[in-house]
């Protein structure tokens, strides 16, 4: 009798309850790790979040401006969409918030960090300003329109 108990069971199936945002975050880590890396399975690090996040904002951004993408809802909402994972980044990786605010401060304060060894994307700067805890833009306006 014991053995038809255990059989019946092995058919009853079985559901698992997905969280969403967790789903998210681990697709997102697989696939910043896999861009950078060549590997999902690599820890994702700040400088791995900061090889990716800009990159995808300001490109967003000069598709828009140049019209190769139409402006519309769903274009700003994309935009929107990447800046809110570039914070759940900040948010999931440890040291991402404390890079972009020095990299920000040293493109703000120090003439010799605007060049193209230590700044070789304005994008980045701009992008970093956007979720950046202590700089915005209106920090730095007159230096980054100089560049």
């Amino acid at each position: 009798m014991e053995q038809k108990k255990n059989d019946k069971d092995e058919f009853v199936e079985k559901t698992k309850s997905v969280n969403p945002r967790e789903r998210l975050i681990q697709l997102l880590k697989h696939s910043i790790s896999f861009l950078t890396k060549g590997s999902a399975h690599k820890e994702v690090t700040a400088e791995m979040v900061l090889e990716i996040m800009p990159k995808l904002i300001i490109t967003h951004m000069v598709e828009m401006a140049n019209e190769v993408k139409y402006i519309s809802i769903l274009a700003i909402r994309r935009l929107i969409n990447f800046i809110r994972i570039f914070r759940l980044c900040i948010e999931l990786v440890p040291g991402v918030m404390p890079i972009i605010n020095e990299k920000i401060r040293m493109f703000k304060e120090e003439e010799d960090k605007r060049v193209k060894d230590y700044t070789p994307s304005l994008g980045d700067i701009l992008s970093m300003s956007i979720v950046s805890d202590q700089f915005n833009l209106s920090d730095f306006l007159e230096i980054y329109l100089e560049e």
